[in-house]
């Protein structure tokens, strides 16, 4: 599965909310925030782990296909 997410870094709290526009060609749409700082891939990471949690997979099964230095991010979810 093919999920595109607009990350705000920085929030008081982990949020995952699935925006009501329509989807993208690439995937779903995905609001995303997240407590980490961009700083040497953290915020990717708590990405990373968010999103696990939030689909019930492993982490290995979650990867970032595009917009690593960018808060729109296309997000691949293995099944």
């Amino acid at each position: 599965m093919r999920i595109v997410v607009k990350v705000k870094t920085g929030s008081k709290i982990d949020e995952v909310k699935k925006v009501s526009l329509p989807a993208d060609k690439r995937g779903e749409n995905y609001e995303i925030k997240i407590k980490a700082r961009p700083i040497e891939g953290q915020a990717n990471q708590e990405l990373i782990r968010t999103l696990s949690e939030f689909f019930r997979v492993p982490r290995d099964r979650v990867t970032i296909k595009s917009g690593l230095k960018s808060k729109n991010k296309i997000i691949n979810i293995a099944d």
